[in-house]
């Protein structure tokens, strides 16, 4: 996910090479057929305990599972 002035924009399985503008990635709220369970950075790894419907990826239904500690 990309957060960006309140809005959520899906990163995975979208083109990232040559990305000029935040066009090219789709608006969150717009997948209706995007279901995750999971989601993760290179920090963290959170689990969906809400809807699967959900297309608020900054809610409280986002549980942090663990966190990636680097030696």
């Amino acid at each position: 996910m990309l957060f960006v002035e309140g809005n959520e924009y899906l990163l995975e399985a979208t083109q990232k090479r040559g990305i000029k503008r935040l066009k090219v990635f789709p608006l969150a709220s717009l997948q209706r057929k995007y279901h995750p369970t999971y989601m993760f950075n290179n920090e963290f790894f959170w689990q969906n305990t809400g809807s699967k419907f959900t297309t608020r990826y900054a809610s409280a239904n986002w549980v942090k599972k663990s966190q990636y500690l680097a030696n």
